[in-house]
């Protein structure tokens, strides 16, 4: 099954973004689980958002540009829809944001983030 333009293995149960869909037939409401320490679900249209700056990992989007990638249609109704499910992504750290863009970081941008934090964190004390 392939959703959202994105690898769905529906017996296995993942995804191409590493998500783990839920056991129970919820996948059929847009609700995946996210294998990390806590747990996460997202809707359809923020796995979307997920898979399409996965895409383009360490590039920056704005909110609107998000959503006309995403649903045209929806973003012609209402150009700012987009907004409070990037920044839910944002709080639940699957996506950054920089100066008023969205990206989905890459994995040296991520190495960099955390060797930033171990620094601040090891230079205090």
């Amino acid at each position: 099954m392939v959703l959202a333009g994105g690898n769905v293995n529906v017996r296995a149960g993942e995804c191409s973004l590493g998500l783990v869909i839920a056991k129970s037939d919820s996948w059929r409401f847009g609700l995946a689980a996210c294998p990390q320490s806590r747990l996460t679900f997202l809707t359809i249209m923020e796995w979307e958002i997920l898979l399409v700056m996965k895409q383009a990992e360490g590039t920056r989007f704005t909110y609107k540009h998000i959503g006309k990638m995403v649903d045209r249609k929806e973003s012609r109704e209402n150009p700012h829809w987009a907004k409070p499910l990037l920044e839910k992504l944002v709080f639940e750290r699957h996506i950054w944001k920089q100066e008023g863009y969205y990206l989905y970081p890459t994995d040296e941008q991520r190495a960099k983030e955390r060797q930033k934090q171990g620094a601040v964190k090891s230079g205090g004390a």
